[in-house]
């Protein structure tokens, strides 16, 4: 008897034993954290760009034209302004954030400093004399760019890869001289056309993202401008000045803060 009492006091020992064991195990696992949720994209934000930006296929001319038939001919003058500059501004948009997608709108405004200078040699033949060698000069800046665009990203985890392409508009100033500064043509326009471009960006925290992006853009329209002779030309004589289509190049890199004001 006392042999059975021993085994069943041991029994109930050792079923107590398994029994806290199981316990703390499932303790061990209700006291794990749950995994924190990832941040969200959705939401207005507002940042700040830096950057280079470069004109590509930005050629200018200058024509003499001499209707009065007083045998003064001077030689057409073309220029490349392929001009280069900082760039600095800032962006506001929304993004929405389905899945992995996000969507979103954005607008921009960057001043600039994409500026180039040129003097090109021309040649004059007047009455049938020597050809005195003269130069024309081309002068031209952007002083800003300003686009709206769509966004299309794919995110995983912090990070997001995107699209961009939208609407563009560029300020440009244009000015060109022609011989010994005669035919002096001075103009500001903006331009409009359209930008495309990608990126990549990363959430720091909820809040802040930064990102590294590339846009094109393409703009179209180009200044012309006809100016009588004031100068040592010929009275009636006039040459006409003219700047194509272009294009501009910018690399910048951004922040952004988004703005959580409803939650």
């Amino acid at each position: 008897m006392k042999r059975i009492a021993i085994a069943l006091l041991a029994g109930l020992a050792a079923v107590a034993g398994f029994s806290q064991v199981a316990s703390a195990a499932d303790l061990g696992v209700k006291a794990l954290p749950p995994a924190p949720a990832l941040p969200s994209w959705t939401g207005f934000y507002v940042g700040a760009n830096g950057g280079w930006g470069w004109a590509s296929n930005f050629n200018a001319s200058s024509t003499f034209t001499d209707p009065t038939g007083g045998g003064v001919a001077i030689s057409p003058a073309t220029s490349n302004l392929n001009a280069t500059g900082a760039v600095f501004g800032g962006q506001l948009g929304y993004n929405w954030q389905t899945g992995n997608w996000v969507w979103g709108v954005e607008g921009d405004f960057d001043g600039t400093n994409i500026n180039k200078l040129n003097n090109v040699g021309e040649t004059i033949i007047a009455g049938g004399g020597g050809p005195p060698g003269t130069t024309a000069s081309f002068y031209a800046n952007v002083n800003w760019l300003a686009t709206i665009r769509g966004r299309l990203g794919y995110a995983w985890g912090p990070g997001m890869i995107y699209v961009t392409g939208g609407g563009a508009w560029a300020s440009l100033d244009f000015n060109a001289g022609g011989p010994a500064n005669d035919f002096v043509f001075s103009s500001t326009s903006t331009k409009s056309g359209w930008t495309i471009g990608a990126g990549y960006e990363w959430l720091i925290n909820p809040n802040w993202s930064v990102r590294a992006e590339y846009l094109y853009y393409k703009f179209t329209g180009g200044t012309n401008g006809t100016v009588n002779a004031g100068g040592v030309a010929p009275a009636g004589t006039f040459t006409t000045h003219s700047i194509g289509n272009f294009d501009v190049n910018v690399v910048r890199l951004g922040l952004n803060y988004k703005l959580d004001w409803w939650r």
